[in-house]
């Protein structure tokens, strides 16, 4: 007798998006619904890919909330390099006002 098709329940949906996001190997999702990594490619991919799109979205919303707060100068650092394209350049930058004035020394010889 054939085993009858599997067929995904709601709540193994919500498992699968929720592990995919958190990272978890498609290995050890299997092992967990207790299926073959073929069923959970071809019965779940569209949780497999939702789940790691939705858990960059939310860490990168709050990365940017860090950001704009004012709360967190390394997290508004890192995003106007990431995200603005801005970058560091070697050492401060001078501007005339705060270059040093010209020093000179003189040696006169005694008479």
């Amino acid at each position: 007798m054939a085993r009858p098709p599997f067929a995904p329940t709601e709540e193994q949906r919500k498992i699968v998006t929720a592990l995919a996001g958190y990272g978890a190997k498609q290995e050890d999702i299997a092992r967990i619904l207790e299926i073959s990594e073929h069923t959970l490619r071809s019965r779940f991919r569209k949780e497999l890919d939702r789940g790691a799109a939705e858990a960059k979205a939310k860490v990168l919303q709050t990365l940017y909330k860090l950001a704009i707060s004012g709360k967190c100068p390394a997290a508004t650092f890192f995003f106007a390099k990431t995200r603005c394209g801005l970058r560091e350049r070697g050492g401060p930058v001078e501007t005339a006002e705060s270059q040093p004035p010209e020093f000179r020394v003189v040696v006169q010889e005694a008479a």
